[in-house]
């Protein structure tokens, strides 16, 4: 799987920042978020824009989400009509970032593995001085494989992981 298409779903002040890194390290790199006048320093940085979550997924292989709570997250992946699971492509890896409730991401990684696609947990550690220096601490719960496919990417912003490898979905 060709890893190096990568969408960035909200671009906050950590996710700008990760997004600010992959670009650098030569990733191809689609953006999309609710305030679309944030982009504007990574387009200049060589990011495409998209107009929708639904839309960024459709131009990434690994979609990686980073907002402010459950409700951003719901909004994010599963709006019915603008939603990134909607343009997902069968064996992409879906990546959460943000810090949800269990239950939600529960909710989500069924969600996502009914579509065929691959779902990682990993939430960050840091504020914005790691954020912008690349080393946030990420918590990675999901399936080692899919992991091992996308460490290079993660290490772009992260300085550590810690690995928390196991079924996210309930039983």
């Amino acid at each position: 799987m060709d890893i190096n298409k990568i969408a960035i779903l909200g671009l906050g002040a950590m996710g700008s920042r990760m997004a600010t890194h992959l670009i650098a390290a030569g990733y191809e790199v689609t953006v999309w978020n609710s305030s679309p006048g944030m982009a504007k320093t990574l387009i200049a940085q060589g990011a495409a824009v998209a107009a929708s979550p639904q839309l960024a997924a459709m131009a990434a292989t690994v979609i990686i989400s980073m907002v402010t709570d459950n409700n951003a997250s719901r909004e994010v992946w599963l709006n019915l009509e603008t939603g990134a699971i909607l343009g997902l492509q069968p064996g992409a890896i879906a990546i959460e970032c943000s810090t949800l409730t269990v239950k939600w991401t529960q909710h989500l990684a069924s969600a996502l593995e009914a579509r065929g696609v691959q779902f990682l947990d990993a939430p960050v550690v840091g504020s914005r001085p790691q954020a912008e220096a690349g080393q946030l601490i990420s918590l990675v719960g999901g399936n080692a494989e899919t992991l091992a496919h996308v460490e290079p990417i993660l290490y772009q912003f992260t300085k550590y992981q810690l690995h928390i490898v196991h079924r996210l979905a309930n039983p």
